[in-house]
Formats: structure tokens, sequence, C-alpha cells
């Protein structure tokens, strides 16, 4: 027994650990977390930037059956100041007689189940994150409730706010300052490979603080042949170049998405390319 006991106690000896040996796999299983986690962190938000652009996708498609069904007409986005009802033949209401903002004109199409019967209710859906996750970017920090509206001057009324992480291109959607036309048709659209129809964006402000506008547009006003270069290099705010470290996603109305720098906006066209 003796002898059948140390053999035991030997094999046990043999196959332990030592403290150094503990501690160098200690330091390697640290070296690799080090080396891995940044590697880990890299890759979900590579696979957020990839879930933003196909929520654009989802949108742009949405978009191109709604003026499919319209006769080219596109929903409104933005506020339409001088536009009456009549005018705007792709205009729908809710069940309150109140005219839907753009989330509410797509969820048919993008299979949302928007419930429409009440402005109320279409306000609370699009204040619902999960609701609204198809309009959302991953990466966006904050969401802003403030995102859309829909205005006629006739009736003084503003449709419920919407949580949304892009900008529309106006010149597109609806108003264009200085000359508004006919609210949005893509039979405009001479080029749409290159027509620009929604981006990451956030609201403007005013030194970060105070929101400057009620809600996200690329807008044309500064002239017509206009490009996001241009809107861009005037300064306007709304570009939003940090969730994707310096990039954007931008969709074109042909349906493609691409991911651009400020160099590359004078490909993504706003007014310019449109009759």
């Amino acid at each position: 027994m003796d002898r059948l006991h140390r053999k035991t106690v030997m094999q046990r000896q043999r196959y332990a650990f030592t403290l150094i040996e503990l501690l160098v796999v200690i330091s390697v299983i640290a070296l690799l977390i080090a080396i891995l986690l940044p590697m880990l962190a890299a890759a979900r938000r590579s696979a957020r930037s990839v879930q933003c652009a196909s929520n654009q996708r989802q949108m742009g498609i949405a978009i191109t059956a709604f003026q499919t069904d319209f006769k080219g007409y596109t929903p409104i986005a933005g506020k339409i100041w001088t536009l009456l009802p009549q005018d705007t033949p792709q205009l729908q209401l809710d069940g309150q007689g109140r005219a839907l903002p753009m989330p509410a004109l797509l969820a048919d199409y993008m299979r949302l189940g928007f419930d429409k019967s009440t402005t109320a209710r279409v306000q609370q859906q699009q204040q619902d994150l999960d609701v609204m996750e198809p309009f959302l970017c991953p990466l966006q920090g904050e969401v802003p409730n403030n995102a859309l509206y829909l205005e006629f001057v006739a009736t003084g009324y503003k449709a419920p706010r919407a949580a949304v992480s892009f900008g529309f291109n106006e010149a597109l959607f609806g108003q264009e300052a200085g000359d508004t036309r006919l609210a949005g048709n893509t039979n405009r659209v001479v080029d749409p490979s290159s027509t620009a129809v929604l981006g990451d964006a956030q609201p403007r402000t005013i030194g970060g603080g105070a929101l400057t506008a009620d809600w996200i547009t690329f807008p044309s006003g500064i002239g017509y042949n206009s490009t996001m270069r241009v809107l861009y290099d005037a300064g306007y705010t709304a570009f939003d170049l940090e969730r994707h470290e310096g990039s954007m996603n931008v969709s074109f109305l042909d349906g493609h998405g691409e991911t651009l720098q400020p160099a590359g906006f004078d490909r993504a066209f706003l007014s310019k390319g449109m009759r």
C-alpha cells in the first residue's frame, strides 16, 4: 500500500502546475484578450454599420414601392410650408383625418403593422424605439425624437414626431426653399444612380444645444445643381460623420448604397440632376 500511495503522489506531483507555469498561462490569456478585444469591438461596429446600411436599403425599397403605387410621387419628408392637401396626391390620413408623416406612410410597405386609427397612436408608435428599429442606425448614440414633421399652413397641423436616424433629400421629397415645386416626384430625376435619397444625419443645433429645426433633411435651398458636397462646404451641420468613423452611409434612388467621406459628397446629388 505504501508503494502504491507513493506512486499516486508522484503522479499527482508530475501533473501539477508550478506557480511560474500558472502565471505564464494567465499572462498568455491576458495578452490574447488584449489583442482580441479591439478586433471584436471593430467587428461589432462593422456589423452595426452593415445593419445601418440594411435599414437604409429597407427604407429605400419601401420608398420605391410607394412611388410606384403613387405614379412617381414620393412620401413627404420635412415641413411643407405652402402646399395644401389637394396639391399632394401621395397624401394619406389617419383615422382622425390628420396627414400621415413618412414613417407611417412607409409602415405598410415595411410590414411594421402600424395602427393608424388615431393621431396619438401614430405618435406613440413613432417614438417607440423597438417599433422604429428599421428607421434607426444602431450606431447612433442618442436617437432624436424630433426627426420628421409634416405641416399644412391651412390647418396649422404638425404631424407626430418620429425617431429616425436619417436625413432625407428635400429636393426629392418635397420643399425646395425659394421655389416650392409639386411635392416630391421621381419623374423629375434625370440621374437616379447619383441622386441621394437619404443618409446618416442628426438634428441641427446651436453649439450642440438647442435645435434649430424640427426635422432632418438635406435642403437644396443654397442653390440648384447642389450636391451634398456643396451643402457640407457651406457649413450645414446635419451630416453625421461620427457613427461610422468619418464616413456616412448614403442611399441612392436606383437602390444602391455607398459609404461616403466628405471628399465623395460631390457624387451625392440633391437638386442636381433634376428637371
